[in-house]
């Protein structure tokens, strides 16, 4: 990453999109970026944003293979 965001503010940001409504998603894109707006903003459930998290998350949107953990 940039420097641009630290990790607990993307987990801010995510639980601000994740609720917002007026949301514009690509056509096919819409399970993949509910998923990551999802697993970003509950890391009570899903573990702590990381760098390691981000830099996972930067590859999958962009079309990386996405690694199954756990």
């Amino acid at each position: 990453m940039r420097g641009a965001a630290e990790p607990g503010e993307l987990v801010a940001w995510a639980q601000a999109v994740h609720f917002e409504e007026a949301v514009d998603i690509k056509e096919g894109q819409e399970d993949l970026l509910r998923r990551f707006l999802v697993e970003v903003s509950t890391p009570e459930l899903f573990g702590a944003v990381t760098i390691d998290t981000c830099h996972g998350w930067v590859n999958v949107l962009s079309g990386a293979p996405i690694e199954e953990t756990g």
